[in-house]
């Protein structure tokens, strides 16, 4: 047992691109024709990721890979479909999992699909829908058997399309459509090639949905499980959103284009946290205190993708140095307080190992500072039996350090006085295990052994 993890601690600490790598750095080489749509990790391991390859002027190859080793190497994962449009992955527990987008048909009609597994992503089937020409984008579920989806069904014409609500009370066994209206007010919306594309529910009957239509996004309210949705007029909040983050009942986050907004209270009032001008299309957290966001879309400042990051729940963020740039992300995933994924256009897949890079503060004559009391600080020996070392910069203030096992649990809140630069920590009483470290904004890991 000690064996494995003193492996475990020498595989935290020699990474596959080491531990002198700072902000993110690549894990593939660029591929033009690859658009990844989503990526799922279980810890800084073991993950999926889904996308499609563009092949004849049209995306209809789809590209599913796992990772059992930090992302060193994918392979490919079998699938019913040997041809299908995939747009989203979503695991419940480490063996439930669904995957939301649309299959070929005989006759190369995109037909809507949703795929479920039961062992981990070892099998995946697909769950019975009825034939409906479409595409599916996202699934909520708020409890083990009500679910929903949202995305469009094609209709007669080739560029009209109409917002698409499934709904399952099987956990995603079988799906039917839900006969939903859409209202502001008193009219009935009339919607051209419009779709839903990110819904989550609070419960069995109320959730929010953001429709795009004509290139402009919409946030919708339902109270009765989807059948009638009405414009939600947030106030202060732009219809410009691109994402919803559900971390409890009443603690959402909506990311947006220059917008990032918090509600404490079920929806009643929201409160701009986000960076200015930092756009948000999908974000991840770790315990629901760490997370990062990813603009998605063309955000750049002086060429770097402008990737926020938060420390207290999305209470406040900041600009983390990407070192990504003229790339655009589709899609984020945090494993750990230190490590996390991202990834999107020309297939490149982007890991970091130190919670994203320094953070970046844009002046207003536009001049790129790094914030101070966010350096490295060291911790040794590691793996430790008893005593961990921590040596760290030399601050005029007081620092605050956290220490918290994998699941997040916190195991020690300590002070480190003004005026100091190292201490030593006693762990003879915690379990074998690995833990973190967080000072200020940074985590290193450690093994405790026995």
């Amino acid at each position: 047992m000690k064996t494995i993890y003193i492996l475990i601690a020498l595989t935290l600490l020699l990474s596959n691109k080491g531990e002198s790598q700072t902000g993110w750095f690549p894990l593939t080489d660029s591929l033009p024709s690859i658009l990844w749509r989503d990526i799922h990790f279980f810890n800084e391991q073991y993950g999926y990721i889904i996308g499609n390859e563009f092949i004849d002027n049209s995306f209809n190859n789809y590209l599913f890979r796992v990772t059992t080793d930090g992302g060193t190497n994918w392979q490919s994962v079998p699938f019913p479909d040997s041809l299908a449009y995939l747009r989203s992955i979503l695991f419940r527990s480490y063996d439930t999992g669904f995957v939301a987008g649309a299959y070929y048909d005989a006759d190369t009609n995109v037909i809507c699909a949703i795929y479920k597994t039961t062992n981990n992503g070892k099998t995946w089937k697909k769950s019975q829908i009825n034939n409906i020409p479409g595409l599916i984008y996202k699934i909520s579920f708020p409890n083990d058997s009500i679910g929903y989806a949202c995305g469009y069904a094609s209709t007669s014409h080739p560029h009209i399309t109409k917002p698409l609500i499934l709904k399952t009370i099987d956990y995603g066994e079988t799906w039917e459509k839900v006969d939903e209206l859409w209202y502001d007010d008193d009219s009935t919306y009339q919607y051209i090639k419009d779709y839903v594309f990110e819904i989550s529910f609070m419960d069995s009957i109320t959730g929010y949905a953001i429709l795009s239509m004509n290139n402009y996004s919409i946030y919708f309210t339902t109270k009765n499980g989807g059948k009638l949705w009405k414009v939600e007029k947030f106030k202060d909040v732009k219809q410009s959103g691109r994402c919803f983050y559900r971390m409890n009942d009443s603690v959402w986050l909506i990311g947006g284009r220059n917008q990032i907004y918090r509600t404490t209270n079920r929806g009643i009032t929201w409160t701009l946290t986000g960076v200015p001008n930092g756009n948000s299309a999908a974000m991840s957290f770790y315990n629901n205190e760490f997370g990062i966001s990813v603009p998605g879309s063309y955000v750049y400042f002086q060429g770097y993708n402008r990737i926020q990051r938060t420390y207290d729940s999305g209470k406040t963020w900041e600009f983390a140095d990407s070192g990504i740039r003229y790339i655009q992300l589709a899609a984020i995933s945090v494993a750990s307080p230190t490590v996390a994924y991202c990834a999107g256009l020309y297939g490149r897949i982007y890991k970091t190992i130190d919670g994203g890079g320094p953070a970046m503060i844009i002046t207003p004559t536009g001049v790129i500072e790094f914030a101070e009391g966010r350096k490295s600080f060291a911790v040794f020996p590691n793996p430790t039996t008893s005593t961990l070392k921590l040596t760290y910069e030399l601050s005029s203030q007081d620092q605050q350090l956290v220490v918290s096992d994998l699941l997040g649990n916190m195991v020690l809140e300590t002070t480190f006085p003004a005026g100091t630069t190292e201490t030593t920590l006693n762990f003879t009483e915690l379990p074998t295990g690995t833990y973190f470290c967080r000072l200020g904004k940074e985590s290193r890991a450690f093994v405790v052994v026995r």
